[in-house]
């Protein structure tokens, strides 16, 4: 019986299913940061500063909210927002204000605990996106599912494996009792 054509095929597989599994868990991340964007149709390669405007994305919690509209309006810099997305702790938004006023905008976002983003350039519009990672996740799961079903074809060889364990193990058992055979206290 060689056991190394079984003992290879389980350890590529196990190496390919260790690959496959990291794959996944990379866009369940990427699809996490993403999610909060969904509605946000601009690809990230548009949102670009031009030379009288700038852009700020990022999140403040719902406590701070109300804080940072306070401070804006008592300040009065030109800027606009737009509320992208709102969850149960946060607030996502896209701000809008004039590049010569930037930084009196980001300095009352900072005093606000505003947390800025940086969207990962693409092509791609953060719906299409998540589409597209839905759509490799699924596949993944496929390479997955096929990965599971090679393995239980290795199966066929546990009685066999089964049977050299056994016979190693009672090798081994065999050698230390030889060894210790006339060497205890009970010897005569």
């Amino acid at each position: 019986f060689d056991y190394k054509e079984a003992y290879e095929g389980f350890r590529a597989l196990k190496d390919e299913s260790k690959e496959l599994n990291s794959k996944k868990e990379k866009l369940l991340e990427i699809k996490r940061k993403l999610l909060p964007w969904e509605s946000l149709d601009i690809k990230p390669t548009d949102l670009k500063d031009t030379k009288h405007t700038s852009l700020i994305l990022g999140f403040i919690q719902h406590k701070d909210f109300s804080n940072l509209t306070d401070q804006l309006n008592k300040e009065k810099p030109a800027y606009n927002f737009e509320i992208i997305n709102s969850d149960k702790n946060f607030e996502y938004l896209v701000f809008i204000c004039l590049e010569k006023e930037k930084a009196a905008v980001e300095e009352i976002l900072k005093r606000c605990n505003f947390n800025r983003v940086q969207l990962e350039l693409s092509t791609l519009s953060a719906c299409e996106e998540l589409k597209s990672i839905d759509r490799d996740y699924s596949l993944l799961g496929e390479k997955e599912y096929a990965i599971n079903d090679k393995l239980r074809g290795l199966l066929r060889y546990k009685p066999k494996l089964m049977r050299l364990y056994d016979y190693c193990f009672n090798i081994r058992k065999k050698s230390e009792a030889e060894k210790d055979f006339l060497n205890t206290k009970e010897a005569f």
